[in-house]
């Protein structure tokens, strides 16, 4: 099931942002849980399009990637609240949306420090999609914030393993190596890290 906005004027679906912006609106303000609902709720002033005679919604299911596009750009603007809202919503119309779970994640690690919720969305990602490298860094580095270092390393081990130029997990695993008093090991990430010119003056403090 898709979005299925026409102009009975045309065979092709409305792709007009304004007009789908205003329909979701509408229908979040709403409550509109099922097209009849939906569809009965509309009238042309709400719709305000000017390039649209008439429209007729013969179904209404937001598209996750859309939702998630939303959060995004919430994200962006500084609205955390509302991207996590976003984020929730696109989860929720897709279990299987690895950008919204990582995004999701992402804003709970690095805006809310809320690790333990971070962690159970980058598990789902992975479970989704185990080969995606920047990913296992994400929960690398929530691991590493709640001091479950070896479990830090064997995240950023394999996010190094899928894709060598994620070059964030050499040092981010070099710092979970020296809590672990492998500085031997520590040292060469640290090293990696200055041959990729990342984090310069950290890595050649902490080697």
């Amino acid at each position: 099931n898709v979005d299925l906005i026409f102009n009975v004027q045309a065979d092709n679906p409305l792709c007009d942002p304004n007009s789908i912006s205003k329909l979701e609106k509408h229908m979040r303000k709403n409550n509109c849980s099922s097209v009849g609902t939906l569809a009965s709720s509309l009238n042309q002033d709400e719709i305000n399009n000017e390039n649209v005679v008439k429209v007729e919604v013969t179904e209404y299911l937001k598209e996750d990637n859309h939702v998630w596009g939303i959060g995004r750009a919430k994200e962006e603007s500084g609205d955390i609240e509302g991207a996590i809202e976003e984020y929730s919503l696109a989860i929720e119309i897709n279990p299987s949306n690895k950008y919204a779970l990582n995004s999701r994640g992402s804003v709970n690690l690095y805006n809310l420090e809320n690790y333990e919720e971070a962690i159970k969305d980058f598990d789902k990602a992975i479970e989704i999609d185990p080969n995606d490298a920047l990913i296992y860094a994400n929960r690398g580095y929530a691991k590493l914030k709640s001091g479950v270092h070896q479990e830090a390393i064997d995240d950023y081990s394999k996010s190094i393993e899928i894709n060598p130029e994620e070059v964030t997990s050499y040092y981010w695993r070099g710092i979970s190596e020296g809590q672990l008093g492998r500085f031997e090991d520590s040292i060469s990430d640290f090293t990696k890290s200055l041959e990729n010119e990342f984090e310069e003056f950290s890595s050649y403090y902490y080697r």
